[in-house]
C-alpha cells in the first residue's frame, strides 16, 4: 500500500509538472489559448478511455443508493468522512495541509523567480521539475524506509524539515539584487549560493513526499471497503478546500504589498505550529525516527526478516537475548508499531532506567508476584506485541545465559505467538558486560534478525509446575535454534578464523603449539598458509 501510494504522489506531481510546462510554453504561442483548451479535451478523452481498462472491481456496497445532488451528497461525505476513526481524521487533515503548502509553492514559484530572483522561465521550469521530482523521492523513499508498513513513523520528523527548509530558503533569498534582465539558467547556476535555494527546495519536496504518502496509506488502511472509496472522495474534497483557501491567503497578501518571501515566513511559521502539533501528538514516532537515524548512523544498524513480524499477527511474546544495555532501546526503535516491554520491577526503579521506561510502554513486572504474571498475561491475550529477555540479565559470556520458564509460561497461557529475534554486534560496544572476554570497538555493525515465528506445542495432559517447565524447555530450545540459525553456517573453518582474527585482532592468543608456548592469531595464520602450501604439493582433490 506504502509502495502503490508513493508511485501515485509521484506520477501526480509529474502530471502536474508536464502540464505546467506545457501550458507555460503554449500559452505565449499565436492561437495558444485554443490550443490548451484542445489539449484539455484530448487529456479528458484519454483519460475517459483509459478508465475502460481498468480491471473490474466488485461492489463492496451494492445497496447504496445515490444521491444525484451535488451540494447535499458532497456535505454528507464530509459529514461521514469528519466523524470517522480519528487516525483517518486527522490524516485526511495532514494530507489537506500538504496541499496547502504544496499548492502555495507550486503557485508562488513564477513570482519567487522572476520578483525575488530575477531569473527567467528557465529556472521556474528548474524549480518546478526539482519541486516534482523530490516529491517523488520522498514518496519512494517512504518505501523503502518503511517495508511496505502503513505507519507514520517519520511524519513529525518530515514535517519538522518542511519547516527547517522552508525557513533556509527564505534566508538563501534574501537581499537579492534583482539585475536589469532577468538571468538565464546558465547564469543562475554558475552562483555558488544559488544551489542552496536548490537544495532547500528539493528538500522540502522530499519531505513533503515522506509526509503524504504514509498519511494516505492509513486513510486507506483504517476505512472499512465498504465507505472506502466514499472517504477517498471526501478526502478529495477536504484537499480541495485547503488549497482554494491557500490560494486565497496568497491572493490577499500579495494585494496588501507583501513580498514572495513574507508570504513564505508566514506559510512557514504556520508550518512550524503544525509541526508542533504533530509532535505533541506522535512524540513516540518522532523519537523512534530520530533513534533509528542515531543507531544507524553509529552502528550500521541492519534489520532482517522483517517479514516475519507480520507473520506473528497481532498477539505475539518477542523473546530476545539480552547482549547489552543497548538491547531495549534497538528494539523500541526497529521493531514495527510499538510493543510492550516487559520489565522486571527492581529494575525499573533504578534512575538511569526511568528515563528509558516514559518513552515506550513499559510493563513493570515481579517475577515473584503471580498476580503480576497475570497481569502480563492479560495483556498479551489483548493483542499486544510483548518483549520479554528470557534471560533475566546481561550475558556475562556472549552466549545464552539460563533461559526462564516464566516467558514460555506468557506466551503459552494467553495463546500467543513466540517470535525470536537476535541481536548480534552489540556484545562489542562498551554497553554490554563483556570487557575483557571479547574485543570491544566503538561503533561495530549490528544487525537485528526476526526469525519465523513459532506457536508451542504442549501436552493438553500437562498441567501446574510440569506444563511451566515444558513450555520452558521448548522457549530454550527455541532460543538455541535461534542462536545456532542466526550464525554463519556456510562459512569454512579457515574463513572462520580469519573472522576471529579481525574481531579479536593478530596479537590475540588463540592456541599453544607443541612445546605449550602461546600461539598469537598471526603467527597461526603465517604457519597455516605455510603448511597449506606443502600439503597442497603433495595432495590432490578430494
Amino acid at each position: 500500500m506504502i509502495g502503490g501510494n508513493a508511485l501515485l504522489a509521484t506520477g501526480t506531481f509529474l502530471a502536474i509538472l508536464a502540464g505546467t510546462l506545457v501550458g507555460v510554453t503554449v500559452v505565449s504561442l499565436p492561437s495558444g489559448t485554443v490550443m490548451i483548451c484542445g489539449g484539455l479535451i484530448l487529456c479528458a478523452a484519454l483519460g475517459y478511455i483509459s478508465s475502460l481498462f481498468i480491471p473490474e472491481a466488485p461492489a463492496k456496497a451494492p445497496d447504496i443508493r445515490l444521491n444525484f445532488n451535488p451540494v447535499t451528497e458532497t456535505w454528507n461525505i464530509l459529514r461521514y468522512t469528519m466523524t470517522h476513526e480519528r487516525a483517518v481524521v486527522r490524516s485526511i487533515l495532514g494530507i489537506a495541509w500538504f496541499y496547502f503548502m504544496g499548492g502555495m509553492f507550486m503557485a508562488q514559484f513564477p513570482n519567487f523567480t522572476e520578483e525575488t530572483l530575477g531569473a527567467n522561465q528557465h529556472v521556474l521550469a528548474l524549480f518546478l521539475v526539482i519541486f516534482s521530482v523530490g516529491i517523488g523521492i520522498g514518496g519512494l523513499l517512504n518505501n523503502r524506509l518503511l517495508r511496505g508498513r502503513v505507519e507514520a513513523v517519520y511524519v513529525p520528523l518530515a514535517v519538522l524539515g518542511i519547516t527547517l527548509f522552508s525557513f533556509d530558503l527564505i534566508w538563501a533569498s534574501d537581499g537579492r539584487i534583482l539585475p536589469g534582465a532577468l538571468i538565464t539558467l546558465g547564469e543562475f547556476a554558475a552562483v555558488p549560493a544559488n544551489w542552496r535555494i536548490l537544495f532547500d527546495i528539493m528538500m522540502i519536496a522530499v519531505c513533503g513526499g515522506l509526509f503524504v504518502v504514509p498519511l494516505n496509506a492509513i486513510v486507506q488502511q483504517f476505512t472499512p471497503e465498504d465507505h472506502r472509496a466514499r472517504v477517498l472522495a471526501g478526502s478529495a474534497i477536504v484537499d480541495a478546500f485547503f488549497i482554494v483557501a491557500s490560494s486565497a491567503v496568497s491572493a490577499v497578501l500579495i494585494m496588501k504589498g507583501w513580498s514572495v518571501t513574507d508570504l513564505f515566513f508566514v506559510f512557514a511559521v504556520a508550518n512550524a505550529f503544525v509541526a508542533l502539533y504533530i509532535c505533541r501528538l506522535l512524540p513516540d514516532y518522532l523519537l523512534k525516527s530520530m533513534l533509528q537515524g542515531v543507531f544507524k548512523l553509529l552502528y550500521k544498524v541492519e534489520v532482517r526478516g522483517l517479514e516475519n513480524f507480520e507473520k506473528a499477527g497481532p498477539r505475539a511474546v518477542i523473546v530476545g537475548n539480552h547482549v547489552s544495555l543497548l538491547d531495549p532501546p534497538l528494539l523500541a526503535a526497529f521493531l514495527p508499531g510499538k510493543p510492550m516491554f516487559a520489565v522486571n520491577s527492581f529494575v525499573a526503579e533504578w534512575v538511569w532506567v526511568k528515563p528509558f521506561l516514559k518513552l515506550v510502554d513499559a510493563f513493570p513486572l515481579d517475577p515473584t508476584n503471580p498476580f503480576s504474571l497475570k497481569a502480563l498475561i492479560r495483556k498479551v491475550q489483548e493483542d499486544k506485541h510483548v518483549v520479554i529477555f528470557p534471560e533475566g540479565r546481561l550475558t556475562e559470556t556472549g552466549a545464552l545465559m539460563k533461559v526462564y520458564d516464566g516467558p514460555g509460561m506468557i506466551a503459552d497461557k494467553a495463546d500467543a505467538i513466540v517470535l525470536p529475534v537476535r541481536l548480534d554486534g552489540v556484545q562489542h560496544t562498551s554497553f554490554a558486560r563483556l570487557k575483557g572476554k571479547v574485543p570491544l570497538r566503538k561503533f561495530p555493525k549490528i544487525t537485528i534478525t526476526i526469525l519465523e515465528p513459532r506457536k508451542f506445542r504442549i501436552d493438553e495432559g500437562l498441567k501446574g509446575r510440569n506444563r511451566r517447565a515444558a513450555a520452558g524447555r521448548q522457549l530454550y530450545n527455541l532460543m538455541e535454534e535461534m542462536m545456532f540459525l542466526t550464525g554463519d553456517r556456510e562459512q569454512t573453518l579457515y574463513e572462520a578464523m580469519l573472522r576471529a582474527r579481525y574481531i579479536n585482532g593478530d596479537d590475540a592468543v588463540i592456541a599453544e603449539d607443541i612445546q605449550r608456548k602461546p600461539m598469537k592469531f598471526k603467527k597461526l595464520i603465517q604457519g597455516s598458509l605455510v603448511l597449506g602450501r606443502k600439503f597442497a604439493a603433495l595432495t590432490g582433490k578430494g
